[in-house]
């Protein structure tokens, strides 16, 4: 067997999904020791669980045409991507150059609409021909492997769905005094945690809204940092909510900050498999979450959760406002939520079946 690549789409310390999705990488270093080559476009630190896993790295741009040059020099057999197309002409090249297998690992966010018409006979007419398409898809999600056989017109034979987990764990109740301490929040006050990129697409200017609408005792605590986050502050001034809404920016203590929350709102406008959602429901946090499949698909309505019609605010203030004065209810969907995470959505079993899926074999 020759060797195997690994494509990484950012520099090695950008953070944020990637720190989950090098978990693969390290599975496949341990499953082909002394043969796995990673791919980085720019340079960085490199994380020490990249190191250790004893994968060659290589800062080198895949998309650029020297990419045929890098496979044959370092006689790459199969390749490994994460979120590129269903169909690329480079794929062809590569396999001119002496790839045989090339698995593509899908975690893009949203909801696309099936390709119909010319448009969906022209790509089942070029996946049929097996030259520029994968030779596996992998999805984080049903409804990713959905897109890849309605949207992308893959032959159903070739795609496969290894739900994304999360490591479990615990969360200290005894540090919720401190917390909210820390944040300011009236001892009365129903918090809701919002984790994900300042950005629109997560939805966080459609939270604003919403808290616009809630009664004063409802708080939204916001991590995370992005482009549009200082327009989202300006926002929250604008229809005085700013007391309210606690932007929090960039955190690494995010377990943390959970124990002053009592639920969680996720008004993403699409994910793969949120593996936000996923934290919330562990640490017992109910998530209230759009009606879009993308996002809301770890979370069944009045069971883990709530689910409100996409981009209505009305009926996401509905859903807030009733979680946020039924203790009992919270209580309910939150330990429901928790025993869900633990039951179907575990780091263990994503990579046992990732390890047991993937077509690369030794």
């Amino acid at each position: 067997m020759g060797n195997v690549l690994m494509v990484a789409n950012y520099e090695p310390d950008v953070g944020y999904a990637w720190n989950f999705i090098q978990q693969f990488w390290v599975v496949l270093a341990k499953k082909f020791p002394g043969r796995c080559h990673l791919a980085y476009p720019l340079h960085g630190a490199v994380p020490a669980v990249i190191s250790d896993a004893g994968i060659k790295i290589h800062w080198q741009n895949m998309r650029d045409k020297s990419s045929t040059d890098f496979i044959r020099q370092h006689r790459i057999e199969h390749v490994y991507l994460t979120d590129w197309t269903g169909l690329n002409p480079l794929y062809a090249r590569w396999r001119l150059a002496g790839v045989k297998d090339i698995v593509v690992h899908d975690h893009v966010p949203g909801d696309p609409p099936p390709a119909r018409g010319w448009k969906g006979a022209l790509k089942a007419s070029l996946n049929s021909l097996r030259v520029m398409s994968p030779t596996q898809c992998l999805a984080v999600a049903e409804h990713v492997t959905k897109r890849h056989i309605e949207t992308w017109r893959m032959d159903p034979s070739i795609c496969v769905t290894v739900t994304n987990g999360i490591r479990p764990f615990t969360v200290d109740p005894s540090l919720r005094p401190s917390v909210r301490s820390e944040l300011q929040l009236p001892a009365d006050a129903k918090v809701f945690l919002i984790v994900g990129r300042a950005t629109k697409y997560k939805g966080v200017d459609f939270a604003v809204r919403c808290l616009a609408k809630l009664p004063a005792h409802v708080h939204f605590v916001h991590v995370g940092d992005g482009p549009d986050l200082d327009e989202f502050r300006k926002l929250a001034r604008e229809l005085n909510v700013a007391e309210r809404m606690h932007f929090l920016g960039k955190r690494s203590d995010v377990q943390r900050l959970m124990t002053g929350c009592d639920a969680a709102f996720h008004p993403s406008r699409g994910e793969a498999m949120s593996l936000a959602i996923l934290e919330y429901m562990c640490a017992g946090l109910p998530p209230v979450v759009p009606s879009l499949p993308s996002v809301s698909v770890a979370v069944e309505h009045q069971v883990t959760g709530l689910v409100y019609q996409n981009l209505n605010v009305e009926a996401a203030v509905s859903a807030l406002g009733a979680l946020a004065d039924d203790d009992a209810l919270r209580a309910r969907l939150g330990s429901a939520a928790h025993a869900k995470v633990l039951s179907s959505y575990t780091i263990e079993q994503t990579m046992r079946t990732f390890d047991e899926k993937i077509a690369i074999r030794a």
